[in-house]
């Protein structure tokens, strides 16, 4: 499936924070992107929040904070393009290959993110009144723990996500992580 043709001033830059190296034990379960209600359904604000909701918990919850890389793949758009403010850009394949080896590739620390309840904002996004995607922003905080010692709180960021759905399935298309602190 191609990727809908989308105005560059319409569509705002999705901001996911992966701020330091995360480890922990790969978790071996997989995770498929959780089904979607069908999109007239979306069109309410409520829907369309607590859908994106459910795919922020698959990624941080089960993909990040377990270091569950199947749960972390499954929601990302095969042209997934991630900016962050302190380490660059980078695109699907360099990404899952950091988060997989280096993110999760330190049996000694562990980093787990959690949303700042309040924080979620979500906005859609149509071509015709048809529902394609939505912007999902937010803030967030990551704390750090090094095997032996208490977690630590590690920074703060701001986020903005551009979800896109895709047979019927969200997928991660555009992250902007910034204002870490």
């Amino acid at each position: 499936m191609t990727t809908p043709a989308i105005d560059p001033w319409r569509i705002v830059l999705l901001l996911w924070a992966a701020a330091a190296a995360v480890s922990t034990a790969h978790a071996q379960t997989s995770a498929a992107s959780p089904a979607l209600q069908p999109a007239a359904d979306l069109n309410t604000p409520a829907a369309l929040a607590a859908s994106l909701q459910a795919m922020d918990e698959q990624m941080f919850e089960q993909g990040f904070n377990r270091c569950n890389i199947p749960a972390m793949a499954s929601a990302l758009h095969p042209e997934l393009e991630f900016m962050h403010d302190l380490s660059g850009t980078s695109r699907h394949d360099d990404f899952l290959q950091s988060f997989s080896t280096g993110l999760c590739g330190r049996a000694d620390y562990q980093s787990t993110r959690r949303l700042i309840p309040g924080s979620m904002q979500v906005y859609p996004l149509k071509n015709n009144g048809q529902l394609y995607g939505a912007v999902q922003m937010g803030e967030h905080e990551f704390f750090e723990t090094t095997k032996g010692q208490a977690p630590r709180y590690g920074s703060r960021a701001r986020f903005v996500h551009t979800w896109l759905l895709v047979e019927g399935r969200w997928k991660l298309y555009r992250v902007l992580s910034f204002d870490h602190r």
